[in-house]
C-alpha cells in the first residue's frame, strides 16, 4: 500500500492566555490518501484554522509530527517547509487573498512564475478559460464579484497542480447559488488533478461532498460517518 499523502501523529498545540494554558489541538492523528478529500467541521474557535496551519507546515505543533508525501515537515526549518509547500501545496481561503494591484491574470501567473513555469501567463490564461473567466483577465479584484474572486483563487491554487490543497471556509463569503458553482469547480479540479484536499468548513453541503468528514471539538478530532 502506498504511503499516505498526509499523515499527522499525536499533534498538540496550545497557547498561553491570562487564564492559563489553552489547549487547541490535543493528541490529534489523521491520514489522507492521494486524491482523497476530507472535511473538518467544528464550531467557530474550535481550532480548525489552527489545525490546517499545522498540517500545511505554516505553524508547528508543540508535540507530534506531520508527514507530507513521506517527508516529516515538523523536522524541517521554515525555509525548507516553504520550499516543500511551493512544490506540493495549494491554498484557498475564505477572504480570497488576491493581490489588489494585480489583475486576475497576474494573480494566477505569480505563483507559476515563482514555481519556474516556462510560460506562466499563457498557463494563467488557460486556467481563466477553464473556469469561464477569460473575459476578466485584465480586471483587478475590486472589479470582480465575490464568486469571481474565489474562482480566480481556485485558478491560482490549482495552476501549480498541487498534490495537496488546503481550503479554509472557501464558501463562507458567498451566496448559496455562487457557492454551489464554486464547489462544482473545486471538486471537478480536485478530481481532474487527483489532488488530496483538506477543507475546514461550517457548510454541511460542502462536507457531504467530501470522501470523509471529521469533527473537531474541545481539541479532539473524531471521524464522522458521511
Amino acid at each position: 500500500m502506498s504511503l499516505p499523502m498526509l499523515k499527522a501523529t499525536s499533534l498538540r498545540r496550545e497557547v498561553q492566555t491570562n487564564a492559563g494554558t489553552l489547549v487547541i489541538l490535543d493528541d490529534i492523528s489523521l491520514e489522507l490518501r492521494a486524491g482523497e478529500s476530507l472535511a473538518i467541521q467544528g464550531a467557530s474557535g474550535s481550532g480548525k484554522s489552527t489545525l490546517l496551519g499545522v498540517l500545511a507546515g505554516l505553524d508547528l505543533p508543540q508535540q507530534g509530527e506531520v508527514t507530507m508525501d513521506g517527508t516529516d515537515i515538523t523536522a524541517l526549518d521554515e525555509d525548507q517547509r516553504a520550499i516543500l509547500r511551493a512544490n506540493k501545496v495549494g491554498f484557498v481561503f475564505q477572504s480570497f487573498y488576491l493581490i489588489d494591484d494585480m489583475t486576475a491574470l497576474e494573480n494566477i501567473a505569480l505563483p507559476l512564475e515563482l514555481f519556474g513555469h516556462p510560460n506562466p501567463f499563457e498557463s494563467a490564461k488557460e486556467w481563466l478559460g477553464k473556469l469561464g473567466l477569460e473575459n476578466h483577465s485584465k480586471h483587478f479584484p475590486r472589479q470582480l464579484s465575490g464568486g469571481e474572486q474565489q474562482r480566480v483563487a481556485l485558478c491560482r491554487a490549482f495552476a501549480v497542480k498541487p498534490a495537496l490543497l488546503f481550503a479554509d471556509e472557501p464558501t463562507a463569503n458567498l451566496d448559496v447559488a455562487t457557492a454551489a458553482t464554486v464547489l462544482d469547480q473545486l471538486f471537478s479540479l480536485q478530481r481532474e488533478l487527483n489532488t488530496s484536499m483538506v477543507i475546514a468548513t461550517h457548510d454541511d453541503s460542502l462536507a457531504a461532498r467530501c470522501d470523509r468528514v471529521m469533527s473537531l471539538q474541545a481539541g479532539h478530532l473524531k471521524e464522522v460517518q458521511n
